[in-house]
């Protein structure tokens, strides 16, 4: 149904950029070739393939605030923290650019843009008594994020450079997305440091991974987009390469409700379950978990060939 209704929507922009030309068709600017010495009409529509490469984050402003408010009412808990961490982010589809002007054209694109990202998390935990007697708890956990989606950015372009070999300028527009379904996998590692009269006694590790689908996360995703442009025209039909951000304007939960998951994970990535995220929004109420947001950064390579 998705790749349905983003063919018909490229179909539609085609539709429009023909019946455009057609109703515009005198008012076309026109180039002499010398050869044949007949007047043809300078192409203003042209469509193509297009590939992207580059990464993926999820960012939370509230998450690493409620772990160290957490960490501070709590005289057990020595450290609570939590870090982005970088993923991978690619694209493959079509792409369709009407010029204007010289220097004004819109492009609409349709791709499939699979990613994963993920967290850090940290927690230690210090139960030994003033006279060092107790265990000493620390759990490193990594919460991987994995997905994809179909989009379709709407992008107008502003040249600012224009001559025969090439064209430069900018990019602004937005991009719709449709979420696919949305998977978090845990990996934690759990060290139990066993502690009698300040002296180390023991250790002991104990390893536990989950997977779960995550029920909020699936949702539309906005983002707005920035970024550069340039067009090498003596590449055949034309090379277009541009760098962008897509900068989210669409913020969520991001939690499961698998049982499984929820038992499977410990302190740190039992946040993402639903129970453990009820505890810390109670724990710490001005900083619930709702603020998780999804961002790329891209390097698009596409590549014109059909023009008129």
């Amino acid at each position: 149904m998705k790749k349905l209704i983003i063919l018909v929507l490229m179909l539609g922009l085609v539709q429009i950029s023909f019946a455009q030309k057609k109703t515009s068709n005198k008012k076309l600017k026109t180039s002499r070739s010398f050869a044949s010495g007949k007047i043809r009409p300078v192409p203003k529509l042209s469509l193509g393939p297009k590939v992207g490469l580059g990464f993926a984050y999820i960012h939370s402003a509230n998450l690493p605030v409620n772990l160290l408010a957490q960490a501070e009412t709590s005289a057990q808990i020595a450290k609570w923290s939590s870090k982005g961490r970088l993923g991978t982010y690619s694209g493959i589809g079509l792409f369709a650019q009407y010029d204007f002007t010289k220097r004004f054209s819109l492009i609409s694109e349709a791709t499939y843009n699979p990613y994963n990202a993920g967290f850090d998390l940290l927690y230690i935990e210090d139960n030994r008594t003033a006279g060092g007697t107790g265990i000493l708890t620390t759990v490193n956990s990594n919460a991987n994020i994995k997905s994809a989606m179909w989009s379709v950015p709407l992008i107008a372009r502003f040249n600012i450079i224009n001559n025969r070999s090439y064209a430069a300028g900018l990019l602004g527009g937005l991009r719709f997305n449709l979420m696919g379904s949305t998977h978090i996998r845990s990996e934690e590692t759990e060290t139990k440091d066993f502690y009698s009269d300040q002296a180390f006694r023991e250790s002991r590790q104990e390893m536990r991974n989950a997977t779960a689908s995550l029920d909020v996360f699936r949702r539309q995703r906005n983002h707005l987009i920035i970024g550069l442009v340039t067009t090498f025209k003596e590449t055949g039909n034309g090379l277009m390469v541009d760098i962008r951000y897509n900068m989210p304007v669409t913020r969520s939960e991001l939690y499961t409700n698998n049982a499984s998951f929820i038992n499977h994970s410990y302190k740190n990535n039992n946040l993402f379950g639903y129970v453990g995220k009820e505890e810390a929004e109670a724990t710490v109420p001005g900083y619930k978990l709702n603020d998780f947001k999804l961002g790329m950064i891209e390097v698009c390579v596409s590549y014109q060939i059909f023009k008129r």
